[in-house]
């Protein structure tokens, strides 16, 4: 059962081998300190799992958009964990809820910790970026909750000034 593949006419010779290439290889997960993994004479980058080799435009930028989402997560779960936190009198379920989503807070720092030992310097910096935004928003919310007026009383029910 033998199949010529000659027979068809398709000629890998005949390709034009002056095609942009994005990378090369089948992907690194640590490059040789901080540099680019974009160009024909880089090494791919491979971000945290075999199959996400950063061989194209979409998974490079993919892939620097999350590195920036990351850190924006990391902060939201921190605030989610607060919230839950903030009652006084201890509860199972929410104590239990709490320590759940520290783990999902510190999966989502682990991998922008991998994500960093890459040393590809465009995403190191959409890293970093992300860390500043995050802490803007989270020091902004804490400043707006901190200025919510407490809830006036009415008057029938407030005390009279002291004399």
């Amino acid at each position: 059962m033998a199949h010529d593949h000659g027979q068809h006419g398709h000629d890998m010779g005949d390709m034009d081998m002056d095609m942009e290439v994005f990378c090369l290889g089948n992907g690194t997960v640590m490059l040789n300190g901080f540099q680019v993994a974009i160009g024909p004479g880089q090494p791919c980058a491979m971000a945290l799992f075999p199959g996400w080799v950063l061989d194209s435009g979409a998974k490079y930028v993919a892939t620097c958009v999350g590195a920036f989402m990351l850190p924006l997560a990391i902060v939201g779960f921190q605030m989610l964990r607060e919230r839950l936190l903030r009652p006084k009198t201890p509860r199972p379920v929410v104590d239990l809820a709490a320590a759940l989503v520290f783990g999902g807070q510190m999966l989502f720092a682990y991998c922008a910790m991998l994500l960093a030992m890459l040393y590809e310097i465009v995403i190191f910096i959409c890293i970093l970026l992300g860390f500043v935004v995050s802490a803007l928003c989270l020091q902004r919310h804490k400043r707006a909750v901190q200025q919510v007026p407490e809830v006036a009383s009415t008057p029938c029910c407030s005390l009279p000034p002291p004399t």
